[in-house]
């Protein structure tokens, strides 16, 4: 063994001292217990020593073994810390979706019966009105809460649900019309829902006014009633409804009642949306490939330039091909010193085939002007006239 390792050495000197000699092939056969016909390869080149070894014996390569092993499992490790924080990532990603469907739960629109109830004043379950009332909001799942407060009105009471959902107070103010007609004829009806509201500035109120037609029956008296709560939306916005039997009325405060319960649905469901950006949605109809090479660019900055108001797609072409991209339509408006200039820019391209040809006009050419060189977002395109 030890002959064979001097055999190698002096191989490897010998090489070393003539490099210009060209490559050599020196085979091995070697009997021993260590090895048995091992063979190995020498090639000797200018800028490299390189050694194609087959069945080499372990002694030579063990401590290589030892480094490569030691690589392995140092990348292993490495890709397993990897994978454990995007599982950790992911499980917190999980937790955070499945808290947010709890808190959603309570709000959707079956469940939200559990959660929401009507308040009633006392003096209003004693009439023979609401009795009505009280019959389709138990039938409906609904419940309600009698209360001894002075007040002619009903309001709703959310109860168990977070506080991250924003709730808003409704308040329906319900009179007889014989109450109605004596505010109307006193000219101060206006003025007791001023008062109201800046008592309850944080609430959406509702009239409600139930009676008899016999309570309208004079022209006079009705005319002045519609003219008086036209004038009460007008100035404060509160609508009102009018009802002649138990049973319409019943049903009207019903379906508030839904509306109400389903608002907190419908406000997380319009923050979603608002959330999401356009290319979420998932639809591709008209949309423009592109694809690595940038084919399709030049196609989609016409279709872009296109989607403004009154701008036909042939002068869409006809201004592209000007201006091949926006940023070049950017920069020779960024060349420009005066707004006159960058609003007149445009106007004279000619669109049109044959000998009938149009001027792109200088309303259009304030209106591109308007979108790629004012510095003011605030600004719309609608603005410009």
């Amino acid at each position: 063994m030890a002959d064979y390792i001097i055999s190698l050495l002096t191989d490897s000197d010998s090489s070393d001292r003539d490099l210009n000699k060209p490559r050599t092939s020196i085979k091995y056969d070697l009997n021993s217990k260590d090895c048995n016909s091992k063979k190995t390869v020498h090639s000797l080149s200018e800028s490299d020593l390189s050694i194609e070894e087959e069945n080499i014996p372990k002694f030579l390569y063990s401590k290589e073994k030892k480094v490569a092993a030691k690589k392995i499992k140092s990348t292993s490790t490495g890709s397993s810390l990897v994978k454990t924080s995007q599982k950790k990532e992911n499980s917190s990603s999980k937790l955070e979706l499945k808290q947010w469907k709890d808190k959603l739960k309570c709000i959707k629109p079956n469940e939200c019966l559990k959660y929401i109830s009507v308040v009633i004043p006392e003096h209003f379950s004693v009439d023979v009105v609401f009795k009505d009332v009280l019959n389709t909001l138990e039938k409906s799942g609904f419940k309600y809460e009698v209360t001894d407060s002075d007040e002619t009105a009903v309001t709703w009471n959310w109860k168990g649900v977070s506080s991250e959902f924003s709730k808003k107070s409704h308040l329906a103010v319900i009179w007889h019309l014989h109450r109605c007609i004596s505010l109307v004829q006193t000219s101060s009806l206006v003025l007791y829902f001023d008062e109201l509201m800046k008592k309850k500035p944080n609430q959406r109120i509702y009239l409600i006014l139930h009676g008899t037609q016999k309570d309208l029956r004079d022209e006079n008296v009705r005319k002045k009633v519609d003219y008086a709560l036209c004038e009460l939306e007008l100035t404060t916005g509160i609508t009102h409804s009018k009802f002649y039997n138990p049973h319409d009325l019943a049903n009207y405060i019903l379906h508030l009642s839904k509306s109400v319960s389903q608002e907190l649905y419908r406000a997380e469901l319009e923050k979603l949306e608002q959330e999401k950006t356009f290319y979420l949605h998932g639809r591709s109809h008209n949309s423009v490939r592109v694809d690595k090479d940038n084919n399709g660019m030049k196609k989609l900055w016409v279709q872009q330039i296109a989607a403004i108001h009154r701008l036909p797609f042939d002068s869409a072409k006809v201004l592209c091909r000007h201006h091949p991209t926006p940023y070049c339509l950017y920069e020779t408006y960024k060349n420009l010193s005066t707004i006159k200039e960058k609003q007149d820019l445009l106007q004279d391209i000619s669109v049109g085939r044959g000998g009938v040809a149009k001027r792109l006009g200088p309303k259009m050419s304030g209106k591109i002007a308007l979108l790629f060189a004012n510095s003011d977002g605030d600004l719309h395109l609608s603005d410009w006239i």
